[in-house]
């Protein structure tokens, strides 16, 4: 069955695990990244460190949200660190990029993370321009 698209006006598209697949690989140095900067960032072991980092990521839904709440961290503090191009080891996607760029209307990107590394990941799967805003964790 065919679906008529015309009539969508704005589409919207999470990041990660939606344009480009967060492998385990991945997962594992992002928390590897977080685990780092919550250590230093409370001066804890990194014991005590991923202790806190998983508890604020239940409570809060994201670490992030955990530190800015309990401890009152400028998110641009914990953006900058994570913001580390050697985590984003991916390749180009010219095929997906063609299909978004056919999509009639508005195209946002959603991300819980900043637009620097929208911006990254955009650029290496080759669609950097094909997106009028993103709504990042900044936004929300």
């Amino acid at each position: 069955m065919a679906v008529a698209l015309n009539g969508v006006e704005t589409w919207i598209f999470d990041l990660d695990n939606t344009l480009y697949p967060v492998t385990k690989t991945l997962l594992a140095d992002i928390d590897r990244h977080i685990g780092t900067f919550v250590a230093e960032f409370l001066g804890v072991d990194r014991e005590e460190a991923r202790r806190v980092q998983k508890q604020y990521f239940r409570d809060y839904g994201l670490t992030l949200k955990g530190l800015m709440v309990e401890h009152g961290l400028d998110p641009q503090t914990y953006i900058d660190h994570l913001s580390r191009e050697d985590l984003y080891d991916m390749a180009p996607a010219p095929e997906l990029a063609a299909v978004i760029a056919r999509l009639p209307g508005r195209r946002i990107v959603y991300t819980n993370s900043s637009i620097g590394h929208t911006e990254m990941v955009l650029g290496r799967l080759g669609m950097i321009d094909l997106f009028e805003a993103v709504f990042d964790i900044t936004a929300a």
